[in-house]
């Protein structure tokens, strides 16, 4: 694991040590700034706790503020020095991968298989709704490996809200009636 540096950046003469001075260096709006992670977020490091609006919007600043250096350090092949830059990076290892697709083809498997409204397929798909989000479930759609509708979505979210608050998931009551069609 690498050990975190403060960067020693300066801008004007003065040292870029602040939130704020990385603003002004790039000029960046107070609209902008909102949008962002809040700051008890950005500070646990954790990307699970950023509401996915706001961990684009800081994905989209690190975006801009790489491009932006890398024209002025190389204007005429920035995208070059962008990706020479980033193989010299970490990069999540492949046996991590692995762990990952495994974790999502037993997520998957339970949600398919296990009873309709049990709490073990309830788990499961709050546990695989919250993980992969929203994109990730249109992208798991679009391979055809599961389907989830919205409302089931909607579900998902209020079952781990509620495994997640430490409260046990309450039945859902389903029944199914038999009517007299020529009453109707």
């Amino acid at each position: 694991m690498m050990a975190t540096q403060k960067a020693a950046l300066r801008f004007n003469g003065k040292r870029i040590a602040t939130e704020s001075d990385l603003w002004a260096a790039f000029d960046w709006s107070e609209g902008t700034r909102s949008n962002m992670p809040s700051l008890s977020v950005r500070q646990s490091g954790c990307k699970a706790d950023a509401a996915p609006h706001r961990w684009s919007a800081a994905v989209r600043r690190l975006q801009y503020a790489i491009r932006t250096v890398a024209q002025l350090l190389f204007v005429n092949d920035a995208d070059t020095l962008i990706s020479d830059a980033m193989k010299g990076l970490p990069q999540q290892s492949s046996r991590d991968d692995e762990r990952e697709q495994r974790m999502l083809a037993t997520l998957i498997a339970i949600t398919q298989n296990a009873p309709k409204g049990s709490g073990e397929k309830r788990t499961a798909r709050a546990i695989l709704c919250h993980s992969v989000g929203a994109r990730g479930i249109r992208q798991l759609t679009a391979a055809r490996r599961m389907t989830l509708g919205w409302e089931s979505r909607d579900s998902a979210a209020r079952d781990y809200m509620c495994l997640q608050s430490g409260n046990k998931l309450k039945k859902t009551r389903r029944a199914v009636r038999r009517f007299d069609t020529a009453a109707v």
